[in-house]
């Protein structure tokens, strides 16, 4: 959904749906300088407060599809800012879905420009590094299921850095981010 969804996810509802608004608040947090630190996390626990654990984790997160403009085109080929939006993704709640060629740093605006074949031959330095870094992310989610629906998610708080402590019975993990020189 392209806004909040709770009215769609009810009992006699939809079990989850495309999180739209968790890509818009990574969006603003990476690509907008007035967007700082204090503004992701509240547009964040609003997401978290919106919908239920069940909801947030049945849903599917994607920062570009069929119906967006790519990743790459979004951040105006900043490497660092798809780098950073990609472990927002990968470490919140939900399913995180790569439209094809995501991972292969493709480029393209509105509709058709944004649906080119991937092209798996360019194996080019910027690439192969979204690539490693796509690959990388996945095998953590994997690894830590805390880092995905297996756990909660708190703030810590700090002036200039994002830190999210992920935890669960058994894990703790924590992301620090700083987004200072992203914008």
């Amino acid at each position: 959904m392209w806004h909040n969804a709770t009215g769609w996810l009810s009992n006699n509802g939809l079990d989850g749906v495309t999180n739209y608004p968790v890509s818009r608040a990574i969006f603003a947090f990476v690509c907008d300088s007035t967007h700082d630190i204090f503004k992701y996390r509240s547009t964040i626990d609003e997401l978290i407060h919106s919908y239920t654990k069940k909801q947030l984790k049945t849903s599917m997160l994607l920062l570009d599809s069929h119906d967006t403009p790519r990743l790459r085109t979004i951040v105006h080929n900043d490497k660092d800012k798809i780098k950073f939006a990609l472990l927002l993704l990968f470490t919140f709640y939900g399913t995180p879905s790569l439209y094809y060629g995501t991972e292969r740093y493709m480029e393209g605006a509105g509709d058709l420009d944004n649906r080119s074949p991937t092209n798996w031959n360019d194996h080019s330095p910027d690439v192969e590094d979204i690539y490693q870094i796509t690959k990388l992310l996945i095998q953590l989610r994997h690894d830590h299921h805390v880092l995905a629906n297996d756990g909660e998610l708190e703030w810590i708080d700090h002036n200039e850095l994002l830190i999210m402590h992920r935890y669960n019975d058994t894990e703790n993990h924590y992301t620090s981010l700083t987004a200072k020189n992203m914008i």
